[in-house]
């Protein structure tokens, strides 16, 4: 969806409101994260897309081609791409003077409400061009992901729908930060598990593993080999793991590894001929995700 609202001169916005709302110069109120906190988010900055909407309709706006008409009202609208989830939002549109003109007047909204931008998770990114960028940094995070757009030649360029060439492909994979929480989650459990069972560390795995393959499934993850770079430090972890209770790596091999299927080193539990406990792959669970359901 976030493609095809990507142009080459699309410039975005991202915020988040302030864990902080201040009541007076010497009083103020800690936001404190609650299962009903999405839903105050909504409610507080409800109508803030619609103020969006209102400021776009007022811009002068043109058709790039010739005989460059002027644009409709639902037209103005169509050039600016909102997205938000409970306090994070991102605003899209291909004039950096528009973006720069929706933060005074997002600013200017949540001032009147009593909340305000947090200015470390503020920003002004272009998803191509990093010289264009505030920071000098191309692309974004949200919601756990990292959106942006590469150059590419005229046979490997994506389209838009009138199948011109752009010039470039949108890669949306795993942002760093979420990589590096997957990464001390699968370390924490290995570590808790330190004496116990194997089949008790596989069966707290495979749910950390499966949720964060499952989110991150229609991502391209697979494309940037993100899904086989965790599957190797899995792996490290477990070796280490086993090693330390086996004194020994080829005896942690011969106990805690086998070959299932065409897979080598599959960290499983030997115990009969039947259906084995294995820890599942980033790789088979993203294929699985994927899979379409037969009727």
């Amino acid at each position: 969806m976030m493609e095809s609202r990507m142009t080459r001169n699309c410039h975005v916005r991202f915020g988040e409101r302030y864990e902080e709302t201040h009541q007076s110069q010497d009083w103020k109120v800690r936001f404190v994260p609650t299962l009903f906190s999405p839903l105050l988010a909504n409610i507080a900055l409800h109508g803030i897309e619609r103020m969006l909407e209102e400021y776009v309709e007022t811009l002068k706006m043109r058709e790039d081609k010739y005989p460059h008409r002027t644009l409709s009202k639902a037209r103005k609208i169509q050039t600016l791409a909102f997205v938000r989830y409970a306090d994070d939002f991102v605003v899209i549109h291909k004039n950096l003077e528009v973006i720069q003109k929706c933060r005074e007047v997002i600013s200017q909204w949540l001032n009147d409400i009593g909340l305000e931008l947090k200015p470390s998770k503020t920003r002004i990114a272009h998803t191509l061009v990093p010289e264009q960028s505030e920071d000098g940094k191309v692309g974004f995070d949200f919601l756990g992901y990292y959106i942006r757009q590469y150059p590419s030649g005229r046979h490997k360029s994506a389209r838009n729908g009138a199948g011109q060439i752009l010039g470039f492909n949108t890669l949306i994979t795993p942002s760093k930060q979420s990589l590096v929480k997957h990464k001390e989650s699968i370390k924490k459990t290995i570590k808790k598990h330190k004496y116990a069972s194997q089949i008790d560390l596989i069966n707290d795995l495979n749910p950390i593993i499966r949720g964060w393959c499952n989110y991150f499934s229609f991502s391209d993850a697979k494309t940037t080999r993100d899904f086989s770079r965790q599957d190797h430090m899995v792996f490290q972890k477990l070796r280490a793991w086993g090693r330390h209770r086996c004194k020994g790596l080829k005896t942690a091999y011969e106990k805690y590894f086998r070959k299932i299927g065409g897979r080598n080193w599959v960290f499983a539990v030997k115990e009969g001929n039947a259906n084995p406990l294995r820890l599942l792959s980033h790789g088979l669970v993203e294929l699985l995700s994927n899979k379409p359901c037969e009727s």
